[in-house]
């Protein structure tokens, strides 16, 4: 959390383009149209691909394939309407944020339906549904970050829940305010709770 907030010394939080590129190295499984021979790359060895076999590749690999006419995509499983309607009224109903989805499930999101629209069921309807999520969650994340730095919420340490690696990336500058504004008060709050180094106890009576 602390580095993809940017808070260790001398360190930012990733950029947008690279969480996108990390989102790449997600795993997705490709239907071939073509057979190919194995493909060796520094990431690692790919293939050999056969005609309707398929087989799983990192999804940087899927998109330049799908787009040079040689596979079809499979659509993960919740990027299908069924599923992402369940999450949706999840996120609905839960005043948490849900675990439903991957982490970076904005970017993997956009690259399948950028490149591969043809190959995803209710495309439009699944972007919609999509957009209907991140408005809900961008909501609770809101709320959370008002409940961090509320009276109710000093003196205990915040729960954050279930943050999408987009979402992190929006809010890092809320958060790490908020985070730093609750660790100051519920430092102040221990600091007045502590026992006087002179205090005299030779009083008191009884056992434990």
């Amino acid at each position: 959390m602390a580095e993809l907030l940017g808070e260790r010394a001398g360190t930012r939080g990733p950029t947008l383009a690279e969480l996108e590129f990390f989102a790449e190295d997600s795993l997705v499984t490709v239907i071939p149209r073509v057979n190919l021979s194995r493909i060796e790359l520094i990431a690692g060895d790919f293939g050999p691909f056969t005609v309707n076999e398929a087989c799983a590749v990192p999804l940087w690999l899927a998109v330049c394939l799908k787009r040079a006419g040689y596979c079809s995509i499979v659509p993960p499983s919740w990027l299908r309407l069924k599923a992402l309607t369940a999450a949706r009224e999840e996120e609905e109903q839960s005043p948490e944020l849900s675990a439903s989805l991957p982490f970076h499930y904005q970017q993997i999101a956009s690259l399948l339906l950028t490149h591969a629209a043809a190959d995803i069921p209710q495309a439009c309807h699944i972007h919609e549904v999509l957009e209907d999520i991140v408005t809900v969650r961008q909501g609770k994340i809101r709320a959370l970050l008002q409940r961090i730095v509320s009276e109710h919420e000093a003196t205990r340490p915040a729960r954050l829940g279930y943050l999408g690696s987009i979402e992190l990336f929006r809010f890092r500058p809320a958060l790490v305010h908020s985070l730093r504004t609750q660790s100051s008060l519920h430092s102040e709050s221990a600091a007045d709770h502590h026992w006087p180094e002179d205090r005299d106890f030779s009083s008191m009576t009884g056992s434990l």
